[in-house]
């Protein structure tokens, strides 16, 4: 690295915000691009591109959106400045402290939205786009005046002013334009007849347009004493209480996401045995929604069916709601992952999922997306164990985003919380230490063993491996949350190919119980039921083995509708298929067994799934710290032709205008050295310069590196 001469002339102050960017390293341009994304995402060809997308009213607008309440009081109250003013100069008109000003302007600074103008006194401006983001009247203050009364006339003035031009006045105090019939027209205390015209004859208020008036910026601020703001601006958001992590808030935070795994794994199953219809409009019906949430928590049942879609884990196909191939993947890895997709797809939910609203509807509101992350980011900021509620997140999420509706942040705060505990990232009122683990914090370990319980019913001891959770959903049915035992279920385990002995060994080998004997029973039971009457296409022939049954069937009032006929003693024939032979069969009550046309078994088909799932439009994701590192490292790299057409243009201003400028230009050596000096003539790749008191002499072109005004 070069010494550093201490003689050198200090940097000049950058006269613009190109100038200001330009003059940015590879760190600052990092910290602009991440705070503007838009500037790095369409990717910028080259620094100027960056330059002019940044000057931009709509980018510089975005950016001022970004500001938190503290930080836009400041952009205000500089854009109210008619010129360039120092962190103590705002702190006096904002009744802060100097320092918390000083930190908001360097922000201001390092987004490009002010530069600084002069590097001795500190000096800054705002830049006219990011003004352009408060209006005619920042900081409800008219532009400074022609010929502005001074605060003597002001207050000798209003002294003895009239009661209703006072009125008038005060209410123009905060917010300084107000209506005036022909305004423009000449008006003096002789002819004025209203209290308006008399401020206007007074020079209190000032015409704007043929039907407008505004209140003096002198006049504003005299009144205002000194202020910007009718209140003071907090400088930073409401504070958090102090964290207060135990061990039983942890545990209560893992059993609650558990249980949220748990219901979640349910109800795509619940999907998976009967698939629910799609609505024309894409959604999910009332009715089979009710169906779906029959004995549990709507509300959690809302968000879950949402969070589903979003992950692409269900997916509608023809005319039902099918689960997809990744919810299998899903389902096989371990409990600590499925919990992270799960809150990765929440992140990403364009939807508050409620009991009266379609959670699978297909569109819903992105803006709500950036809202969620809002939140979801002031409980980041909170550590585990403190106490949060929706009030304390509207209040933080309102202080970093004040141009939100602050209605619509306390309703979005009260959905926040509610699905945050259902989730387990909240638990007892308090963050929990999920979101900040980085590794599994004690899911427990899915089990193979559950209870077999006297009233054949099924209990689980924890979350079942994705085998013995499927083997047992076969093998019983749901009945207000429980698995218990049921003829249909043993018989739909027998449909699927299973013997009698085999559903036996298979409990008795998972049940950390004895098999009760009513159990047993029922398995034999029904097992001896089982296939006694046998279907095989004829357009169907059905077989019994009991002579009895054939002719009680052969009575039954189906019999017609089924148009069975006699053809042996044990066979009758149907003109229906097989599938709604059986299906009918089923339903009067037997047990039948469909058989293929060369007398096998045809076992119950395997559930369907979704082809495929539509990915959710969600919103893109900011360019990460690594993407902009590299873009910041290629925007520095030179352009020499663009940087030698800049010379060339201001040495050939310079040249024109015969000014006197500031050249700096580098030796044989390598040495930068900067000279006053009057550009003579540029041609050929050389200028010719001449300093005071001195000789002219030709440069290189090359060797300048800088040209600014003298």
């Amino acid at each position: 690295m070069a010494p550093v001469n201490p003689s050198a002339p200090p940097q000049p102050a950058p006269r613009t915000l190109a100038e200001a960017i330009r003059a940015m390293d590879e760190r600052g341009l990092v910290t602009l691009m991440l705070a503007r994304p838009d500037l790095a995402q369409p990717r910028p060809a080259s620094l100027a591109e960056l330059v002019e997308r940044a000057s931009s009213p709509v980018s510089a607008g975005m950016a001022v959106d970004r500001l938190d309440t503290w930080q836009r009081a400041v952009a205000e109250a500089l854009a109210a400045q008619p010129e360039p003013t120092t962190a103590r100069g705002l702190a006096a008109q904002l009744d802060a402290d100097t320092s918390a000003v000083q930190a908001a302007l360097d922000t201001l600074v390092a987004r490009a939205l002010a530069w600084r103008t002069n590097t001795r006194t500190g000096t800054v401006l705002l830049t006219r786009a990011a003004a352009h983001a408060f209006g005619p009247h920042p900081a409800g203050l008219a532009a400074p005046s022609p010929m502005p009364l001074t605060d003597a006339s002001i207050d000798a003035l209003f002294a003895d002013l009239p009661a209703d031009q006072r009125t008038i006045v005060d209410k123009l105090v905060w917010q300084p334009v107000g209506r005036l019939r022909h305004a423009q027209r000449p008006i003096t205390t002789t002819n004025a007849s209203t209290p308006s015209e008399h401020l206007v004859a007074k020079k209190v208020l000032r015409p704007i347009s043929d039907d407008q008036v505004v209140l003096a910026r002198e006049v504003s601020l005299r009144l205002r004493g000194g202020r910007l703001f009718a209140e003071p601006v907090a400088t930073r958001p409401a504070p958090l209480p102090p964290a207060e992590p135990t061990p039983v808030r942890a545990n209560a935070a893992l059993g609650t996401a558990n249980e949220a795994l748990e219901l979640f794994t349910d109800l795509v199953e619940d999907i998976i045995a009967q698939p629910p219809r799609v609505l024309a409009t894409g959604g999910l019906g009332r009715r089979e929604f009710k169906q779906l949430a029959a004995h549990r928590n709507e509300t959690s049942v809302a968000l879950l069916l949402a969070l589903a879609r979003q992950a692409q884990l269900i997916a509608p196909q023809g005319l039902g709601w099918l689960a997809t191939p990744a919810f299998d993947r899903w389902a096989q890895q371990p409990a600590w992952q499925q919990w992270r997709d799960l809150v990765r797809a929440w992140t990403h939910l364009d939807r508050w999922p409620s009991v009266d609203a379609d959670p699978l509807a297909p569109q819903g509101q992105r803006p709500i997306v950036g809202v969620r992350r809002a939140l979801l980011a002031e409980l980041r900021h909170a550590p585990s164990g403190t106490a949060v509620d929706a009030p304390l997140l509207a209040a933080r999420s309102g202080w970093r985003h004040p141009t939100w509706d602050p209605q619509l942040i306390a309703e979005a705060a009260r959905h926040f919380v509610t699905e945050a505990t259902t989730l387990g990232v909240l638990a007892l009122g308090r963050t929990s230490h999920l979101l900040e683990a980085d590794e599994d914090p004690g899911f427990p370990e899915p089990t193979h063993q559950f209870v077999v319980q006297a009233d054949l019913s099924a209990m689980p001891v924890g979350p079942l491996q994705v085998a013995v959770r499927r083997r047992l959903d076969l093998l019983t049915d749901r009945e207000r949350g429980t698995r218990r035992f049921t003829p249909t279920s043993i018989r739909r385990a027998l449909d699927h190919g299973f013997t009698a002995d085999q559903v036996i060994d298979w409990l008795t080998s998972h049940s950390l119980t004895p098999l009760p004997q009513p159990l047993t029973y029922l398995v034999g039971d029904v097992a001896r039921q089982h296939g006694q009457i046998q279907v095989m296409p004829a357009a169907a022939v059905v077989t019994i083995a009991d002579p009895a049954v054939l002719e009680a069937l052969l009575r039954s009032p189906q019999a017609g509708l089924l148009g069975l006929t006699k053809v042996g003693p044990q066979a009758v024939v149907t003109q229906g298929d097989v599938a709604e032979v059986v299906e009918a069969l089923q339903a009067m009550g037997h047990a039948p067994v469909a058989k293929s046309a060369n007398g096998e078994q045809v076992h119950a088909p395997r559930p369907r799934r979704a082809s495929h799932a539509a990915a959710p439009v969600t919103e893109p994701e900011p360019p990460g710290r690594d993407q902009v590192e590299m873009l910041a490292r290629q925007l520095l790299q030179p352009d020499p032709v663009a940087a030698a057409d800049d010379l060339v243009g201001a040495l050939q201003s310079a040249l024109a205008s015969g000014d006197w400028v500031e050249v700096t230009h580098v030796d044989a050596h390598g040495r930068p050295q900067t000279d006053r000096v009057r550009v003579l003539g540029v041609s050929g790749g050389q200028v010719r310069i001449v300093r005071k008191a001195s000789a002219p002499l030709n440069l290189s072109v090359a060797r300048v590196v800088r040209v600014a005004p003298g």
